[in-house]
């Protein structure tokens, strides 16, 4: 990235901080889904810009130096979500990516819409506030922050220089030394060679179980093991 991983990582859980604090006096639940507020304004434009820039970063990476026309998307100068949505989506699938709060243990999805070429509520909020926060600003809702997080989140957690980093800080939990299971995470999900281990990532936020290949699990799987009582690695 032109950025320092490390660098964009520590924003990241700068911007996670400050949601966990606002839930100190507002609880995310369902019925606070549609709360709206103006710190949430504020919060809710930094991370939308921070997905923005991420994606603005990461088509430097060397990791995407195979992909197809990757050079003459470097030269324009302006790049839609579109080219984003065809270079993260092609590569990495990351519509598939199942991110779980770990307040109430509900899955989200933040670029599931991008499987049918659709703009992500979130996404779609977040550009409405960037042209006009004023009168938008109730576009800030509870719901709209946790999702676009969780998407922010999902990108840390799939474009390999960032995953590195985050493998570095030491956030993954795994029976695996470090040199055995970094490589695998680094191919790409699924993983075909982590056998019956479980990967899993927890921040005060979120968690995310690292899929396998062989070896499929079901919702209530993972929350199990992304639950506080959860002490080991198999069933």
């Amino acid at each position: 990235m032109r950025e320092k991983p490390e660098i964009v990582w520590e924003m990241y859980q700068s911007l996670e901080k400050e949601f966990l604090n606002y839930l100190e006096y507002v609880p995310f639940s369902p019925q606070h889904y549609d709360v709206w507020s103006y710190p949430l304004v504020n919060l809710f434009n930094n991370v939308g810009s921070s997905v923005d820039s991420f994606f603005k970063n990461a088509i430097y990476c060397e990791s995407l130096n195979d992909y197809p026309k990757i050079e003459e998307i470097r030269t324009d100068d302006q790049h839609s979500m579109k080219v984003y949505r065809e270079i993260f989506q092609t590569r990495y699938k990351i519509s598939k990516k199942q991110i779980f709060e770990l307040r109430n243990y509900s899955s989200i999805c933040p670029f599931r819409d991008w499987s049918d070429q659709r703009t992500p509520d979130w996404w779609r909020r977040y550009t409405d506030i960037k042209h006009d926060r004023f009168r938008n600003k109730e576009q800030a809702t509870m719901k709209a922050t946790i999702d676009a997080l969780a998407g922010l989140f999902s990108l840390f957690i799939t474009h390999p220089e960032t995953l590195s980093t985050i493998i570095d800080y030491n956030f993954m939990h795994t029976q695996l030394t470090i040199d055995s299971y970094k490589p695998i995470l680094l191919q790409g999900e699924p993983f075909e060679n982590l056998g019956i281990h479980r990967i899993y990532i927890k921040t005060g936020l979120f968690g995310y179980v690292f899929a396998s290949a062989k070896f499929s699990m079901e919702d209530n799987q993972k929350i199990r093991i992304l639950s506080p009582e959860y002490r080991g690695y198999g069933y």
